[in-house]
């Protein structure tokens, strides 16, 4: 469980560098928080989806069904609410993903730290799905165009 999960003391971290040190703690604090965030928004959604189908049991075949319709207006903000929080925690979860994964073969792999610009794209909560590929010889023939790549070591 993310929530769970404590940050490393930065003494403990060896070769990493401040920028990789301090980008992935903000970026996993992002994640305990709307971690937490999407588990209240579920149990709001799941409360507001009982409340409905209750009510719409009892007022099945009732000519006053003003209870169910307040019941499903409340329902569909919660669930919309839902489903953007789930998107955003996603999001940032895959960015501290991605971040953290490629600063680990950084370190396993003993090249030398991350140049900002890089950590700052590979952070990025806002990359499209599929954007990150293998690194590639650049002059490589067999390079794929990275025109609609938004980052590519």
């Amino acid at each position: 469980m993310v929530g769970l999960l404590r940050f490393p003391d930065l003494r403990d971290l060896g070769s990493l560098s401040g920028v990789e040190w301090e980008t992935l703690r903000s970026l996993n604090r992002a994640c305990v928080d709307l971690q937490q965030e999407w588990e209240a928004a579920r149990v709001q959604t799941g409360r507001a989806m009982a409340r409905m189908e209750v009510t719409e049991g009892y007022t099945e075949h009732s000519r006053f069904r003003y209870h169910a319709a307040a019941m499903d207006a409340a329902y569909d903000p919660a669930a919309q609410y839902e489903r953007r929080i789930s998107e955003i925690t996603w999001r940032y979860a895959s960015a501290s993903m991605l971040l953290g994964i490629t600063v680990l073969d950084r370190l396993v792999s003993g090249r030398p730290p991350l140049n900002p610009s890089v950590v700052k794209q590979l952070a990025s909560p806002f990359r499209r799905a599929g954007c990150v590929r293998p690194a590639t010889p650049r002059n490589s023939s067999t390079a794929k165009s990275s025109a609609n790549c938004c980052w590519r070591p």
